[in-house]
């Protein structure tokens, strides 16, 4: 593995002044926060200060993990920074609702929480395709029935 280099002083404290010293996830908004790279360091190989976003290390984990995808960060990342939501939305091709769905769910929540949702988001999209499966054969047996043979 190779020895990445701090990030400068500066790149940090511009970031962190940005976040306000807390989380940039606007539902989140906790402290401490630790510095991540959207685009990971070792695609980039250098600290910028568009690739670097505040996290607290709860939303850290999460972001890691895959559950907060980079493209969605970036975006909240912009809108904490003062971009106008309108534009934003313009700018990236979707409704200003989307903007705010991705606020709610990614904001406040932990890791386990958010794990747990998935979970059960597999777990109801498994339940609905068994449910139409035999929906589907109660009414080949029904329309069997009534058939006069």
């Amino acid at each position: 593995m190779e020895n990445r280099p701090a990030i400068p002083t500066k790149l940090k404290r511009s970031v962190l002044v940005e976040a306000g010293h807390r989380c940039a996830i606007p539902t989140c908004r906790q402290i401490p926060v630790e510095l991540a790279h959207i685009t990971p360091w070792s695609k980039v190989k250098e600290h910028t200060y568009e690739n670097l976003i505040a996290l607290c290390p709860t939303c850290h984990t999460r972001f890691d993990r895959g559950e907060i995808d980079s493209q969605i960060l970036g975006i909240l990342k912009q809108a904490a920074g003062g971009v106008p939501v309108s534009a934003l939305c313009r700018e990236h091709g979707m409704s200003s609702a989307t903007f705010y769905k991705w606020r709610a769910k990614y904001g406040g929540m932990d890791a386990s929480l958010m794990a747990r949702m998935k979970e059960l988001e597999k777990e109801n999209a498994k339940l609905k395709k068994m449910y139409a499966e035999a929906q589907m054969k109660s009414e080949v047996l029904q329309e069997a029935l009534e058939k006069k043979w």
